[in-house]
């Protein structure tokens, strides 16, 4: 929601990126605010981890018939991977669902299963679940074949694409083209393949309604810290490797229930990593925090800091007095209190123009500085020596 508003998409019409009330992000999603053509390349997860998956979502479903769980576990166990990714309802629809759950049903009751290993082993194995599988994974690799807009890139062997890219000089039309990689609307189940992309990177002359420049800004959406429990406690080295790229990170937390696990640990991370310079924290849902000692914007500001001093102290043993300093100067000049993101703010209501203040202030904060570079002055220069041993090797 926050990427919504500093990009300047319609939550409606466009409803990019997508957003929901639990997990929604499971691709890295780079956004680029640039003039010039409207463009987007996709990249999707490889054949065999998205086979993979689906057998563990057969595994799911079968292991819970086993266990005479009601039917409506094992059908929402085939609906979605158990870490919330590959979501084959989105892909397949719902129709498929109750026929696949009596396929595995009629191979249980010829031959009840044993345990979880044994159930594993079965949907490898039994030429009727084997072939379910198979048969799931063929009509996922269909939905390809739907998409309206674009190019595809297979791989070497033509038969599952790698990704995808598109072109157009029309904003309608990109959003239209990227809805079904990137959405997650329930009336678009059985048509969204965005489940299966890994990677999305979207450029074209975007900016926030309350701004009238495009920003010159690249914004990297990940998956939420948290969303895999291990990331709770501590970053994933994939994640402390994106973090090491970015200019600017902005730890993003629900202001009605602040600075849990997840935004501590990241917190601790960036200062251990020496990045505490590039840190900022955010809360949304600000308008939501409400009781009987908070009544105005200055009460919930007061709650919030509150609240991020209660997680800098609870660091004091990981990171010294010193950087403990460091890490509360930095929060007391990059904290942002936002609220009302879900609409188009209009800064003719009070309090949203007070949201639009502290949006541009991040904005200022986030915006690269461009310097451009003369190379007018520059020339090669060989070393003899070098060159003769290049020449050999």
């Amino acid at each position: 929601t926050l990427v919504r508003q500093l990009i300047g998409t319609d939550p409606v019409a466009e409803a990019f990126p997508a957003t929901s009330t639990f997990k929604t992000t499971t691709a890295e999603t780079e956004i680029l605010c640039a003039p010039g053509t409207y463009y987007a390349v996709a990249v999707f997860a490889e054949r065999n981890r998205v086979r993979t998956e689906i057998e563990d979502c057969v595994v799911s479903a079968a292991a819970a018939l086993a266990e005479g769980r009601p039917r409506e576990v094992a059908r929402d166990s085939l609906a979605a991977h158990n870490d919330e990714r590959l979501r084959l309802e989105y892909v397949l629809g719902a129709d498929w669902l109750d026929a696949a759950v009596a396929t595995i049903e009629s191979v249980l009751q010829q031959r009840p299963a044993d345990g979880l290993a044994e159930v594993a082993e079965r949907v490898r194995t039994e030429p009727t679940l084997r072939d379910l599988v198979d048969h799931l994974l063929a009509d996922v690799a269909a939905r390809f074949t739907t998409l309206r807009y674009g190019q595809l890139l297979t791989d070497t062997d033509e038969s599952w694409p790698r990704c995808w890219r598109f072109a157009t000089e029309e904003r309608a039309t990109l959003f239209a083209a990227i809805r079904r990689l990137a959405g997650n609307e329930r009336g678009s189940h059985g048509t969204l393949l965005s489940p299966l992309v890994e990677a999305l990177r979207v450029r074209g002359p975007l900016h926030p309604t309350w701004a009238d420049e495009i920003p010159y800004l690249m914004t990297v959406d990940t998956e939420g810290l948290g969303h895999v429990p291990l990331t709770a406690a501590s970053l994933p080295l994939q994640v402390v490797e994106q973090l090491r790229r970015a200019d600017r990170v902005i730890v993003v937390d629900d202001a009605t229930h602040p600075m849990q696990a997840a935004p501590v640990a990241a917190l601790r991370q960036l200062v251990m990593a020496g990045q505490l310079d590039k840190l900022a924290l955010c809360f949304t849902h600000a308008d939501a925090v409400a009781g009987p000692n908070v009544v105005t914007d200055a009460d919930r500001q007061a709650l919030l800091r509150r609240a991020v001093n209660q997680a800098v102290q609870s660091l004091r043993d990981d990171l010294g007095d010193v950087a403990l300093a460091g890490l509360a100067r930095q929060l007391d000049n990059h904290l942002f209190v936002l609220g009302h993101l879900e609409r188009r703010l209009d800064v003719r209501v009070p309090a949203e123009a007070t949201v639009v203040t502290e949006l541009r202030r991040m904005l200022d904060w986030l915006r690269a500085e461009r310097t451009t570079i003369d190379l007018s002055s520059f020339r090669p220069v060989y070393r003899l020596n070098d060159l003769r041993s290049r020449l050999l090797a």
